[in-house]
């Protein structure tokens, strides 16, 4: 109900519309004064309204602040586990050079951390039955594993092969800018990181015993014999 509004005003749809658009709006701030519930019918919508929105603003201003304070807690944790890094590095006497890139490194770490969030940081898988992990397992990596001939075929002929072995033998690595995951001569240790690599993200540099490199892009693989043979990395 509308006091004190021409006719011709109020037969435009649009005043009308913005209007009732106004007045919903305003509910959340306690309503507005030139628009007022003339019967019992509309002071039930109206009060109706009322805690609706009063709830949708409790509702909204509870996420704020609890994704408010996720965040402090998130940001303190890193600037801590920062602070105590540097302050080891200085108790050691590590140089300048050295302290700066395990500084750049661990930064670096910590954002692929959060971006990639590895399956050991989930504490509810630990709950998951083996079978329904086999199953994730088998998911995730499979499509990685396919790009290579050989899995792509063993994965059609024998998938529940391929499960075992996504399940117990593949897991994902993150890499920041600057690591070096093998060197030329080196003999791999399979307890210690020595796998065929599939690179699914970025780019992976390889240099070998000439010093000729070779720019790795996603979805080619490297260090493939060590799979099959007694193999010394060649670069």
């Amino acid at each position: 109900h509308e006091e004190e509004i021409g006719e011709d005003v109020m037969s435009d749809v649009g005043y009308r519309y913005s209007t009732s658009l106004h007045w919903a709006l305003t509910q959340f701030s306690g309503g507005m004064d030139e628009v007022k519930a003339t019967n019992l019918g509309e002071r039930l919508f109206v009060v109706a309204m009322y805690l609706v929105t009063f709830i949708a603003q409790c509702v909204f201003v509870s996420n704020l602040t609890s994704a408010m304070c996720k965040l402090e807690m998130v940001t303190s944790a890193e600037s801590q586990g920062m602070s105590e890094l540097k302050q080891f590095l200085q108790c050691n006497h590590v140089s300048a050079a050295l302290g700066t890139r395990i500084m750049n490194n661990a930064a670096s770490s910590i954002k692929a951390f959060v971006a990639v969030m590895p399956e050991a940081s989930i504490e509810l898988l630990q709950y998951v039955s083996d079978p329904l992990r086999m199953e994730l397992h088998f998911e995730m990596y499979a499509d990685v594993l396919a790009i290579h001939p050989f899995f792509d075929a063993y994965i059609r002929a024998c998938p529940q092969v391929m499960r075992q072995i996504c399940h117990a033998a593949v897991a994902y690595k993150t890499i920041v800018q600057g690591d070096i995951i093998f060197s030329a001569g080196e003999e791999p240790f399979f307890e210690d990181g020595g796998q065929m690599i599939f690179v699914i993200s970025g780019e992976l540099k390889y240099v070998d015993l000439d010093g000729n490199f070779y720019v790795m892009q996603v979805g080619e693989y490297c260090a493939e014999p060590l799979l099959w043979l007694n193999w010394v990395y060649r670069g």
